[in-house]
């Protein structure tokens, strides 16, 4: 992989600026602030964009603020680069409200920006599909950034080795100070013992399983109380349907009753109509077929009178035959007795006679008359006993209720809704609906009592949901926490193996590329072992013993790390590509002979690899033009 051309239309302080790479060896040199770094961030931003990388979701560097454009509203460029007989173009906009990144085939102009996906964070992976390396694996790779090997020296020299493979093969990210494979399992062993286990409740893990187990017991408890309130109101709403069938059965029972009383007042009003109507009937009776006479005597009167005819009648018969006897002995005696006054004397005895016939016709015809004023008269009792019944049983029938009164009901039962459905006396009505009242009484105390009872509940409704919420929550941090540990146990056990196939993959090359660095840039050493700690051993050529690096020089552990450097570049570049070396001040620290050393090793590299070389010291010019090595120059 070659870098080609890079067209800075803007970013940071470069504005329309073209700068061209040679595809072997390349000197940039500016003096400080001239915009070294600037450049390299604008070759690794075109490359791999300005996002986090690691994370889900789109979040953008610092160093997207800082490289913003000074002068300028545009924040863009073109880089243009080689890769295995292919020549690209990609056209970066880095502005967030227009960012957009197209890569062309440069020989044909063809828009290929569709032959490559998007990640999470809306970035193309184009260079990582080309390569193989992702934006963490090239940066911690190709480009060596200034006084990265003088920091890293001083502060770990044994673990050197380790931090390196962390960095780019294992692709650790030292934001968190974890640097290798071992600090990172330590360090998520810490993890896992923060989180603790449930029987260990000064832990996060064991003190929200205590507290689970209260919220559950809680619930239990709060649930018990549902139930049993829950069992009241279902007692509650079955004596509420029990109390409504009583209360219709009732409504219909006094339908029946309204009803059998509409019927029973229609009868009473029937009979007392019927009793005045008959009242009035006999009034008329009365007025018209008895006289006052009659109305006026007494019963006392008529059977004294009936007495004095009695007697007058028969002293009238007893005077009769008295003068019919005598008319006999008269008659029978005249042949004897024959003469005027004797005719005279029967004349005037036949007179007496015919006198009292009159007379006894007379009593009895006055007797007649008196038969039938007496008639007339108990006729007339029998009509006022008969009124004076009637008028009883009017004032009977009217006791309670008033005829009116009695039709006012009637009207009011006539204007119900009266429907009966079964057939009852009255009696039994009263009866079945005595015990109704019963039963409804004894209903209503039980409601009641079991409406105290809900209430003594006190249930706010709002409780359990609550609980139910708090239980849900500590059960998602639970199972987080849990998954946590498993995630902990997998990602161990992913780095141990991780480090075991890594280590036989790439180490051996690395080292081997090493050996061959060191040994062309010191003449001297030329055997590196790693153990399994990473600890670098070389072997000392005069005393032919293995001693740790770190007790070297310091300018020796600045070559040793240099050497690492390159061996790690040249062995990951993924055949038949050569990946391109990057430096960034690399020899700050490096006197003058391992300098030369150092510098004719990247001249031999750059027949393969492209070494771009970012320097504010004269002495890199001074060396390629005092050994007349082709080179390009670039001044900022």
């Amino acid at each position: 992989m070659k870098l080609k051309k890079a067209y800075i239309q803007a970013f940071g302080k470069f504005s329309n600026t073209l700068i061209s790479f040679s595809p072997t060896l390349n000197l940039i040199y500016g003096e400080n602030e001239s915009g070294k770094s600037t450049l390299g961030k604008f070759i690794f931003h075109m490359l791999y964009g300005q996002k986090k990388y690691g994370v889900k979701k789109r979040i953008y560097l610092p160093d997207y603020e800082q490289y913003f454009p000074w002068n300028s509203s545009l924040y863009q460029g073109v880089l243009q680069y080689s890769l295995d007989k292919n020549i690209y173009r990609i056209e970066r906009n880095f502005h967030m409200d227009f960012e957009e990144v197209r890569i062309f085939d440069d020989k044909t102009g063809q828009d290929i920006t569709n032959c490559f996906h998007y990640d999470a964070r809306k970035e193309l992976q184009f260079l990582t599909q080309q390569i193989g390396l992702n934006q963490q694996y090239f940066k911690n790779t190709v480009y060596v950034e200034q006084n990265e090997m003088k920091g890293l020296l001083h502060k770990n020299k044994d673990s050197v080795l380790e931090e390196l493979l962390g960095k780019t093969i294992y692709g650790i990210n030292a934001e968190n100070h974890q640097k290798t494979i071992k600090q990172i399992i330590k360090g998520l062993e810490k993890r896992k013992k923060e989180i603790g286990s449930t029987n260990n409740k000064s832990k996060p893990l064991g003190s929200t399983y205590n507290d689970l187990q209260k919220k559950l017991q809680e619930k239990y408890e709060l649930d018990k109380k549902i139930n049993s309130y829950k069992e009241y109101q279902q007692t509650f709403v079955e004596l509420s349907q029990q109390l409504e069938q009583i209360q219709k059965r009732k409504k219909e029972l006094e339908s029946e009753k309204n009803y059998l009383n509409k019927k029973m007042i229609k009868n009473k009003i029937d009979v007392i109509e019927e009793l005045l109507e008959e009242k009035q009937e006999l009034q008329k009776y009365i007025h018209e077929n008895f006289s006052n006479n009659i109305k006026q005597c007494s019963l006392e009167e008529l059977y004294s009178e009936k007495k004095i005819i009695d007697r007058n009648e028969k002293q009238s018969l007893l005077v009769s035959i008295l003068w019919m006897s005598i008319e006999g002995i008269l008659v029978m005696s005249a042949s004897f007795f024959w003469n005027l006054w004797f005719f005279l004397l029967i004349i005037i005895v036949l007179f007496f006679f015919i006198r009292e016939i009159l007379k006894r016709k007379n009593i009895h015809k006055n007797k007649e008359k008196l038969f039938y004023k007496i008639e007339k008269f108990s006729q007339y009792q029998d009509a006022l006993n008969e009124m004076k019944r009637l008028q009883e049983k009017i004032k009977e029938e009217t006791s309670m209720y008033s005829l009116e009164e009695l039709k006012d009901k009637y009207q009011h039962l006539e204007q119900q809704d009266i429907k009966v459905s079964f057939n009852m006396n009255l009696d039994d009505i009263e009866k079945l609906l005595k015990e109704l009242d019963e039963k409804e009484r004894k209903l209503i105390r039980e409601k009641t009592l079991y409406e105290v009872k809900i209430q003594e509940k006190n249930l706010n409704p709002l409780r359990l949901k609550k609980i139910e919420r708090e239980i849900y929550r500590l059960e998602n941090i639970i199972k987080n926490l849990e998954e946590n540990i498993q995630a902990i146990d997998i990602s161990i056990s992913t780095f141990k193996k991780l480090e075991k196939e890594q280590r036989l993959e790439y180490l051996p090359h690395i080292i081997k590329k090493t050996e061959e660095n060191i040994y062309r840039i010191t003449k001297k050493y030329h055997t590196i072992k790693v153990d399994d700690e990473y600890r670098i051993k070389t072997l000392d050529a005069e005393t032919k013993k293995l001693i740790p690096i770190e007790n070297l020089s310091q300018g020796t552990c600045n070559q040793f790390y240099f050497s690492l450097r390159l061996g790690f570049i040249q062995g990951l570049s993924p055949k038949p590509i050569y990946l391109p070396i990057i430096l960034d001040e690399p020899f700050l620290s490096f006197d003058n002979k391992r300098f030369e050393e150092s510098m004719n090793l990247l001249i031999s590299l750059s027949k393969k690899h492209q070494v771009i070389i970012f320097t504010s010291q004269k002495r890199e010019k001074d060396y390629l033009d005092r050994n007349k090595i082709q080179y390009h120059y670039i001044e900022l």
